[in-house]
């Protein structure tokens, strides 16, 4: 979501009354990567392999910023990078 996006509004159905769509003043942007793709190679069971990672940020990734990818039941004896 982009900074200020226009098309964020805010409604309710409050007990009080209802307060009909407005538009937010302020929004922080929200950053997303688009085009991710993984990869791995060789395609076994308890071997070793190669992992490609791919995305395009579409928000402006700052220096020192980290990108942190979990891989759930990926294991292995050490990890290397």
């Amino acid at each position: 979501m982009r900074s200020d996006a226009p098309e964020v509004t805010l409604a309710s159905n409050a007990f009080s009354g209802p307060v009909l769509p407005t538009a937010v003043t302020s929004v922080m942007g929200v950053g997303y990567f688009a085009n991710i793709t993984l990869d791995f190679a060789p395609r076994l069971a308890g071997m070793p392999v190669e992992l490609r990672v791919a995305f395009v940020p579409m928000t402006t990734v700052q220096a020192g910023e980290h990108v942190t990818l979990s891989l759930l039941r990926f294991t292995g004896l050490r990890p290397s990078i």
